[in-house]
């Protein structure tokens, strides 16, 4: 609980980013037994449901599925990952909210518990609604005054277009050197990338970065992914 108000924003952003987000939900699902046995503690409640939040905020900080690849992010992940399967559940019988039927229904499988069960027999009796995918400002920090990401969509989730800008703060550990990065994906695709793991050129435990074809173009020409360099310094953000 004392992480669910450290890591978080208030807007159920985890510091560092997205990818690392579901490894922060973990708790989401050990605390599962912990809302059966001990009630009292009203863990879905805590920090104005944070942990809803969170849960929905890693939904939003994806296209088609696959998160946004912050940091050192890497691309293939997505929500069909075991601590979103269980996330997911969860919320769903805490909100019955029909969007995240919708949810379940992409990640093509639930979990084997009530939850779970409750989750297939409403997709069954046809209940989902599509998740509101949107606009959103996220702030960053546990105050939120650590910067933020935009989320900019016109569309759905799938083919329509997204663009995002994440001027937050370092992220800790995983953090993604450049604080002015920024992505476009459109009718289903990434069209400008920033590739947070690009931060691993050169960097011996990581084969030095060459598993990366970025790192044999723009992430050998810029100290700013995305961002007018002039004297080897980041000016501003070039669209």
């Amino acid at each position: 609980m004392r992480q669910s108000e450290l890591l978080f924003s208030p807007d159920g952003y985890y510091t560092e980013g997205p990818y690392y987000q579901r490894f922060a939900l973990k708790p989401f699902v050990v605390l599962r037994g912990n809302r059966k046995n001990d009630p009292a503690r009203k863990i879905f409640e805590h920090r104005d449901g944070i942990l809803l939040k969170a849960l929905r905020t890693t939904i939003q900080l994806t296209y088609d599925g696959y998160f946004f690849p912050f940091n050192d992010a890497i691309k293939d992940k997505s929500l069909q990952t075991d601590e979103l399967y269980h996330g997911v559940a969860i919320a769903y019988r805490k909100t019955r909210d029909p969007g995240l039927l919708s949810i379940a229904q992409w990640q093509g499988r639930t979990v084997l518990t009530d939850d779970g069960k409750l989750v297939a027999d409403d997709l069954a009796a046809g209940k989902a609604g599509p998740f509101p995918f949107k606009s959103l400002l996220l702030s960053d920090g546990p105050e939120g005054d650590k910067g933020a990401v935009a989320i900019l969509r016109e569309g759905d989730s799938t083919s329509g277009q997204a663009l995002i800008a994440k001027n937050s703060s370092q992220g800790m550990g995983h953090g993604h050197f450049d604080k002015l990065s920024w992505q476009y994906y459109d009718n289903g695709n990434e069209i400008v990338s920033d590739y947070g793991a690009a931060r691993f050129l050169n960097i011996e435990a990581k084969d030095g970065g060459r598993y990366l074809p970025e790192n044999e173009s723009w992430a050998k020409q810029t100290i700013a992914h995305n961002t007018l360099v002039v004297d080897e310094k980041a000016i501003s953000m070039a669209m």
